[in-house]
């Protein structure tokens, strides 16, 4: 999916990544286990306490859920390089606020995450739009590279939120649990950007 133009049109807002004790999600707060928060009403910039530089290409802003929305139609990507040091290693809340305008025709679809260690994805090749969160635990253990799946609403914002805890994976949209793994080990760190939307390049 590198490089893929993105005809599946998404809207993501107000992306956050924790590192705290996995649970059903809440509405993110900006402490000091937030390690990302991206929104803003007029511009979006990350409003954590770690204030990393939002870098984007193509990108392109519109009316969101609340305030400004990433519009990542077409090849946008947004990108953002966080310290090794702050990455979740046993315990995370990835979430966004997303609105999926069409179903598209993408194999596999990045919404926000990390190559090679965890992410929400939309493919759009089946009947209609499913959603994964994959997670990794080894990355010479392709056994340990495993995902959970939803149907995706469309054309409507909903409330993405995915949580891993060390022992299970779990995925809600709208603040219900619609599913679960277990996949025991901890998360990879790495030196790839986060991304929101497509892998530039």
């Amino acid at each position: 999916h590198q490089g893929a133009a993105m005809s599946t049109a998404i809207l993501s807002f107000l992306c956050c990544l924790h590192a705290l004790q996995a649970e059903a999600p809440k509405p993110p707060a900006n402490d000091r286990a937030t390690l990302l928060l991206v929104r803003g009403e007029e511009s979006l910039k990350d409003e954590s306490l770690l204030a990393h530089k939002l870098s984007a290409s193509n990108a392109a802003t519109a009316q969101g859920r609340f305030g400004k929305a990433l519009d990542l139609r077409g090849d946008a990507v947004f990108s953002v390089r966080v310290k090794e040091s702050a990455q979740p290693r046993e315990e995370m809340t990835l979430e966004c606020w997303a609105n999926l305008e069409d179903r598209g025709d993408e194999r596999l679809q990045r919404v926000i995450g990390r190559s090679s260690a965890y992410g929400l994805y939309i493919s759009g090749r089946m009947p209609r739009p499913v959603l994964s969160f994959y997670t990794r635990t080894d990355l010479k253990d392709d056994h340990s590279w495993k995902s959970v799946t939803t149907p995706m609403p469309l054309k409507k914002w909903v409330h993405l939120a995915a949580t891993y805890d060390g022992t299970t994976m779990r995925l809600y949209i709208d603040g219900v649990l619609k599913a679960e793994r277990e996949n025991k080990g901890k998360l990879i760190p790495t030196k790839a950007p986060f991304y929101i939307g497509s892998e530039a390049g």
